[in-house]
């Protein structure tokens, strides 16, 4: 099975033009994931290749998000205490739902835009009760009234709209063109940030890193508001740079995927997202524990010559760096040795670390992965060689840790994570 985020997919689907560089957001229903990439023509070929350009990045700005903010919305218009009367009755909120993904698939930012009503139904007021629905009726009331005034312009009420306002029941709740643009904001305005943050750090990288175009798919992109401001905001900080959406955004990921596991060796290199490594002993007064206070760590004795013993500490040893650039394919590799002539065997326990120059096992941001393990030839002591490889650059990390007296072989794959 081959697995690929979002914005991988989508960016095989849409073949954009070689020689070009182009962030791609996927702007779905949880979250919205960001990725900028380099094309280039393989030579004497039709096939494209793409080599990522930043750090992969993303954020809790998807269409569901929206959802709850509009449900945080109605609870604090209706009151906290009949709410989850409201929301916990599956159907009612479920009616209340579709109307809502009706006004936010059609949002395009137009303020001159009519007032659009969320009827709450009828069940739900039989399930708060009669004091309790008056209560809510008069909380939309209010807000309505408050919505209607606004609309005018003028801050004035007008005694026939409230005389017809009170005869009859308000059950439903007014949302204005601002009530709706100052929900969307709360989500847009976290992808924009996303956004410019990838294309300044493309731009720092030099000229040939620069984005010419930035590219919209997921099916949040079928907002037209979501994208007027995207577009506005890069183009504004970046003239020259061009925000495309394909006519089926939502397809994009899908058919991307399919083009993605016939021919995986698209992607010529990916940018890492942590450090990774794995956990060996450095002597106490090894360069790498440089600023590092040791006197709180577990000490490990190496006897040796007139009896004085060599101090080790358990470190942080690093394959690859966070934020470098890995080949499809590429390999890192480095030679361990038993501590003791007495171990019977010889274990690699493999880490990542959110840090790029990460010290201990034990840090901020350091998770264990895993570990693999080969047996000890006794009779030969400390003086065995087995080589530690990572292999980086495709869908997963693959780690093996090979006896190379033997040939003896263990090895591990590991997701991007």
């Amino acid at each position: 099975m081959l697995l690929s985020s979002i914005p991988v997919q989508s960016f095989i689907q849409l073949r954009p033009d070689p020689a070009k560089t182009d962030p791609v957001q996927s702007k779905g229903g949880g979250t919205v994931d960001l990725a900028a990439y380099s094309v280039d023509r393989v030579p004497g070929t039709t096939k494209m290749s793409f080599t990522e350009l930043s750090q992969g990045t993303g954020g809790v700005y998807g269409s569901m998000i929206l959802d709850g903010i509009f449900e945080v919305y109605l609870e604090s218009v209706i009151g906290k205490e009949h709410w989850h009367l409201v929301r916990s009755n599956v159907a009612v909120w479920t009616r209340v739902l579709d109307q809502w993904n009706l006004v936010k698939t059609s949002f395009s930012g137009d303020m001159s835009m009519d007032a659009v009503e969320i009827e709450l139904p009828r069940a739900a007021f039989t399930a708060l009760g009669a004091t309790r629905s008056d209560s809510v009726r008069g909380a939309l009331r209010k807000h309505n009234g408050a919505n209607i005034r606004d609309i005018r312009g003028d801050g004035e009420d007008s005694d026939d709209d409230d005389d017809e306002e009170e005869e009859e029941e308000v059950e439903h709740l007014l949302l204005t063109s601002v009530i709706i643009k100052k929900l969307f904001d709360q989500v847009v305005d976290g992808i924009i940030k996303l956004t410019m943050d990838v294309i300044a750090d493309c731009a720092a990288k030099g000229a040939d890193k620069a984005i010419t175009k930035v590219l919209c798919v997921g099916g949040f992109s079928d907002n037209q508001y979501l994208v007027k401001r995207v577009r506005a905001a890069v183009q504004v900080a970046y003239p020259g740079i061009h925000v495309l959406v394909p006519a089926l955004p939502s397809q994009a990921v899908l058919i991307g995927a399919v083009l993605y596991g016939v021919d995986p060796g698209t992607f010529k290199s990916r940018i890492l997202r942590h450090t990774y490594g794995f956990g060996t002993l450095f002597q106490a007064r090894d360069p790498h524990w440089n600023g590092v206070d040791t006197s709180a760590l577990p000490k490990y004795e190496k006897p040796g010559m007139f009896g004085f013993a060599t101090v080790y500490h358990k470190g942080f040893e690093s394959m690859a760096k966070i934020n470098d650039s890995v080949e499809a394919d590429e390999t890192k590799s480095t030679v361990v040795l038993p501590f003791s002539p007495e171990q019977e065997q010889v274990a690699v326990e493999i880490y990542m670390s959110s840090d790029r120059e990460p010290k201990l096992i034990t840090g901020t941001g350091c998770r264990h992965l895993g570990t693999i393990s080969l047996p000890v030839d006794r009779s030969k002591g400390t003086d065995q060689q087995f080589e530690v490889q990572f292999k980086f650059g495709m869908t997963e990390i693959k780690t093996q840790f090979k006896n190379v007296a033997t040939g003896e072989v263990q090895d591990v794959s590991l997701k991007y994570l």
